[in-house]
């Protein structure tokens, strides 16, 4: 297991960071749970002179008589902790500091779905007292939607205020051999495929274990941390069942248009749109690119300890059975074509000399290809076909013959003319010409900041 103590893959982050410390003012850090919010802000924080408090949910008055004893006893302002009210207690600070500080509320959104009104406190003080002052607010929150409503969005309290918005996102799947360095190439496409980008569940992760079994003991149904991937859901709506019923309904495909999900989840289609609209928000969906013609809107889930359990089958064992051996070849079919699309885009690309003006699926005509890179400054199209399987020489040779006649035709017309490369991601394949082939080995593995 990865050391606790190690930050893997955050310096851009803490370059930010130590960039609005410089500044002073108000920072706002937010991020699904157990994406690393807080193990960030102590590593930035380590050597800095600063505050640290955890709010709850467990009430104003309790909360402000934690952030005043920590603030006494870690930054010695003196009489803060008979300090009542937020706005007195956070001035009497600022008053005090000579020399830049930082006061970090963690998981602020808490304490103010107990409490709204401490969001205006906060936006009396960073606006009457912070800015004349050495003094760093820093706010975290889980609660995204709190966090859209009450802090960021248009219309709250603390718009446009932050100097700094910091949302936190995965890991790299590119980290995921800093947390199971024993792991073969096609094993780590299988953890990034059940463990995502999380870092909290990969630290957990026991390498001497396979991906699987991994799974199982601490995410799956019976796991240690089996209600974990929906807790995020029932946090943030007070009835979580239509979400979760719509991404049910969307588990079992890569991707999915959002009306058919509803009608398999008993949704009203009505709904549909609006319940992907908030999901996308937090995190849990993302809306495909298509190049295609239409109006369609394609969903995948990005939460792949949510996509894993959901489409789990019901009433399984366990063990090796034929159920769970169908449900994990399709659930790592996925997370290799999810991959396939990121390092075709961001990474092949680039080797490949082509400048990625556009990427996306296709879907038009009754075809379909799993991602296409154009490049329109130089007239050049990577073509995607991603299979979680192994191929002969013949059969990848007629699969990139298929991409390169088929993708034209399913483009618009203005790209008709432009030359495609087939490029197959594949588990293995026979050496052969026309096309480019990547195979698990071949990804950027261990490429981690």
């Amino acid at each position: 297991m990865v050391d606790p103590g190690r930050l893997v893959d955050r310096a851009s982050e803490l370059e930010k960071l130590d960039k609005a410390w410089e500044k002073g003012g108000l920072v706002v850090v937010y991020g699904r749970r157990r994406i690393g919010k807080t193990r960030l802000i102590l590593e930035w924080a380590r050597g800095k002179r600063h505050a640290y408090y955890q709010a709850g949910l467990w009430g104003h008055r309790a909360n402000i008589e934690g952030l005043s004893q920590a603030i006494e006893e870690q930054l010695g302002v003196p009489g803060a902790s008979g300090v009542g009210d937020l706005k007195s207690l956070l001035s009497l600070t600022a008053g005090f500091v000579r020399e830049r500080a930082a006061v970090v509320i963690d998981e602020f959104t808490y304490w103010a779905r107990t409490d709204p009104g401490v969001v205006s406190d906060i936006q009396w003080f960073v606006d009457h007292v912070l800015p004349g002052s050495k003094l760093l607010l820093v706010l975290t929150g889980s609660l995204l939607g709190v966090i859209e409503r009450s802090v960021l969005g248009g219309g709250a309290p603390l718009y446009g205020r932050a100097g700094l918005r910091l949302r936190i996102e995965e890991l790299s799947p590119w980290c995921i051999p800093s947390f199971a360095p024993g792991y073969t190439p096609s094993q780590l496409v299988e953890t990034y495929s059940l463990f995502g980008g999380t870092p909290y569940y990969l630290r957990l992760l026991d390498p001497s274990k396979t991906p699987l079994d991994a799974w199982h003991e601490l995410l799956g149904p019976q796991g240690l941390l089996g209600d974990e991937p929906i807790f995020a859901l029932r946090d943030e709506f007070r009835d979580p069942h239509p979400y979760l019923a719509l991404l049910q309904a969307m588990a079992a495909a890569p991707w999915t248009l959002v009306g058919k999900a509803a009608a398999r989840a008993g949704l009203p289609s009505s709904h549909a749109s609006i319940y992907a609209r908030r999901l996308v928000a937090l995190g849990v969906l993302r809306e495909v690119p298509l190049l295609s013609p239409g109006r369609r809107r394609l969903y995948s889930i990005v939460d792949k300890p949510l996509r894993a359990l959901l489409s789990y089958p019901a009433h399984a064992l366990e063990g090796d059975s034929p159920r769970v051996r169908q449900w994990y070849a399709r659930i790592v079919a996925q997370g290799w074509e999810e991959l396939a699309m990121y390092h075709a885009t961001y990474h092949l690309a680039r080797v490949l000399g082509v400048n990625a003006s556009r990427a996306g699926k296709v879907l038009h005509r009754g075809g379909e290809v799993d991602w296409v890179v154009i490049d329109e400054e130089n007239e050049r199209i990577l073509a995607v076909e991603a299979k979680w399987t192994s191929m002969s020489r013949v059969d990848a040779e007629r699969l990139a013959g298929r991409l390169r006649n088929l993708v034209p035709s399913l483009l618009p017309a203005r790209y008709g003319h432009y030359p495609v490369t087939p490029v197959l991601y594949l588990r293995g394949a026979g050496g052969g010409g026309g096309y480019h082939l990547v195979t698990p080995g071949d990804l950027p593995w261990g490429e981690c900041r």
